[in-house]
């Protein structure tokens, strides 16, 4: 979901009397490498911090600071792996740029910052630091549930736009733009990944029936496309390739 903070670089290099093109692989900067770890640290240790007052309903300006220091740990993170994965002197169209996991993450955790606090909404950049982490430090305890973790994540981030859903229906704070960010940040995921479509795609029949229970005629219309896209994704992926 990350990239890796460790760019790779291609050089011509002598050998047997002849030049060849070999691939060297070149250690990220120390100074770069040790801001990513810093950030990835800081969003999982303030994170889980948050998530002990969110779930025991003591909310208070400790929980708000831990909150916003958990994506300020975000943002320092993920701007790193842009820097290593583009170059900040040569970045690419910007079309690229947004296609990028790390770019719609690092948008996302920007927008949080002023958006209402929630705990399944910092959830998914918790799990990818504790992995990141994890692969740093060749921690094979954590690593064994990656897929586990990673499944995880996904189910919060289909659950967040539900509940984002409801909360703009009930008018609570800002939610409703959120919904709207958050819709195109997943509108993204779904143009660009086959795997997040069939993933979503299995859910989104569960949850056809939950979701037609609801008289709102803009959320039926916008459940209806979102189904419509869905369902011609996958059956073109299914044509190409089943």
């Amino acid at each position: 979901m990350t990239a890796s903070p460790t760019p790779e670089t291609t050089s011509l290099v002598g050998q047997n009397r002849s030049k060849k093109l070999r691939k060297i692989v070149k250690p990220g900067k120390p100074i770069a490498k040790t801001i990513w770890l810093t950030g990835h640290a800081i969003s999982l240790c303030c994170g889980f911090s948050y998530s002990l007052f969110y779930f025991t309903r003591s909310r208070n300006w400790i929980s708000w600071i831990l909150y916003k220091f958990t994506l300020f740990g975000v943002l320092l993170a993920y701007s790193i792996s842009i820097q290593n994965q583009y170059s900040i002197k040569s970045l690419p169209h910007w079309s690229a740029l947004i296609s990028s996991d790390n770019f719609q993450y690092l948008l996302l955790g920007t927008f949080w910052i002023f958006n209402r606090n929630s705990f399944f909404k910092i959830l998914p950049f918790l799990i990818i630091s504790l992995l990141q982490l994890s692969q740093n430090f060749k921690i094979q305890s954590i690593l064994k549930f990656e897929k586990k973790l990673s499944i995880l994540a996904l189910y919060d981030e289909l659950f967040l736009f539900v509940l984002l859903t409801f909360d703009t229906l009930l008018m609570r704070g800002t939610s409703g733009y959120g919904l709207v960010i958050y819709s195109l940040f997943m509108w993204l995921k779904l143009l660009q990944s086959e795997d997040t479509r069939y993933f979503i795609y299995d859910n989104i029949k569960k949850l056809d029936a939950l979701m037609s229970k609801i008289k709102n005629e803009k959320v039926q219309k916008a459940w209806r496309k979102v189904k419509k896209f869905l369902s011609l994704k996958q059956a073109n992926f299914e044509q190409k390739y089943l």
